[in-house]
């Protein structure tokens, strides 16, 4: 057997079929298949944020005939090299998670000095490396953590993930909760169920339409109503977020429910089913309705109840606060998560790690202070 790695750069998609079917089976057979790992996602995300002055800079390491490994980075302002999926302003932030180096059997060994190399190469080039929302268990940290670079490497806490490793029936998962929380999260769906109440699941490009239209009112009126701008402010964003959830329809992984009360729409979750994980990505209610039912909460019950039907192995509530979060009333799992990066020991770095530094000790002295 050829043993033989092979690096290919590429400045462009030029998906033939054998990166097509690397894209499929990598990312399926990742440790955390997700659908921010996806060639749909990136491909995406790509085609809608990528600036002028952005380079695709994707890399795939070959082992003979096969495709084994793909590094999915771009530079971004001739600056810094980031995971595609990453970088775009705030106010058009998809908030891609996970993102990660993706190899075949999740095995680092036969890769991990050819991304070393390529990581000093991009540090070479005057470049910082940044990755953001990464697990504290992805390839990347592993990568950066055992790696002999002469750079100065930024670790920051951005929260945990939170998440409900699903048991066989919604019974076992009740009991896997507190009984306060069940008790009154149940007596708020019987109060729902009381009203004229109605759950629609959208099954077809109409239903989208209609319901991903009332989920852009009913997110950007709450938010409005703290005057702030809603994400899907953003006419970036929700045309991307229309394109995906197009996308997730037809290959039958999106999960979008709207709750109805006398046949108006005053609520709608929007999720992702992909490789037994059904993810919660954003939610709009009318924060204005008097009745005490709490449709957050409904939607995330009706959901995992849903997931379990459907033999579902995780509910994912993808990021929250790692010390206080209202995930942690569903989730009893929950993995760190960071942003990391590497800059180079010259001026601008030693600047860049000096601010790091300063942070670190104001963070460190306010938290003291609260004890």
């Amino acid at each position: 057997m050829d043993c033989t790695l092979n690096i290919e750069i590429c400045n462009d998609w030029n998906l033939t079929p054998p990166k097509k079917q690397a894209w499929l089976y990598l990312s399926n057979n990742h440790y955390n298949p997700n659908v921010f790992l996806t060639l749909d996602w990136l491909k995406l995300w790509w085609e809608t944020y990528a600036t002028t002055n952005d380079e695709l800079h994707l890399v795939y390491i070959w082992q003979g005939q096969y495709i084994i490994a793909i590094y999915p980075l771009y530079i971004q302002d001739r600056k810094v090299a980031r995971f595609i999926g990453t970088g775009e302003p705030e106010a058009d932030e998809v908030c891609s998670e996970y993102l990660d180096v993706l190899v075949k059997n999740n095995e680092l060994a036969p890769i991990y000095g050819v991304v070393e190399k390529l990581n000093k190469q991009l540090l070479a080039k005057k470049l910082s490396l940044r990755f953001n929302n990464i697990l504290e268990n992805s390839h990347i940290l592993n990568i950066v953590k055992r790696s002999d670079i002469n750079a100065f490497n930024i670790l920051e806490s951005t929260g945990a993930r939170y998440f409900v490793q699903l048991p066989n029936t919604y019974q076992e998962f009740e009991k896997s909760c507190s009984k306060n929380f069940i008790s009154q999260a149940n007596r708020k769906m019987r109060s729902f169920n009381r009203l004229n109440s109605e759950v629609m699941q959208v099954n077809n490009k109409d239903d989208l339409e209609l319901v991903f239209n009332e989920l852009i009112k009913l997110h950007n009126s709450r938010w409005a109503g703290k005057g702030k701008l809603g994400a899907f402010a953003s006419n970036k964003f929700r045309h991307f977020h229309l394109q995906f959830a197009q996308i997730m329809l037809s290959n039958d992984c999106l999960s979008m429910k709207a709750l109805k009360i006398d046949n108006v729409i005053v609520g709608v979750i929007y999720n992702f089913s992909y490789k037994g994980t059904k993810a919660f990505y954003q939610m709009g209610i009318d924060s204005t309705i008097k009745y005490n039912v709490s449709l957050g909460t409904l939607f995330h019950l009706l959901e995992i109840k849903s997931s379990i039907d459907h033999e579902h192995c995780v509910y994912d509530f993808m990021k929250g606060d790692e010390v206080q979060s209202y995930k942690s009333a569903y989730a009893r799992n929950k993995t760190s998560m960071f942003n990391v990066s590497l800059v180079k020991k010259d001026l601008f770095g030693f600047y860049i790690y000096g601010i790091w530094k300063v942070k670190q000790l104001i963070s460190k002295y306010q938290n003291k202070g609260h004890e």
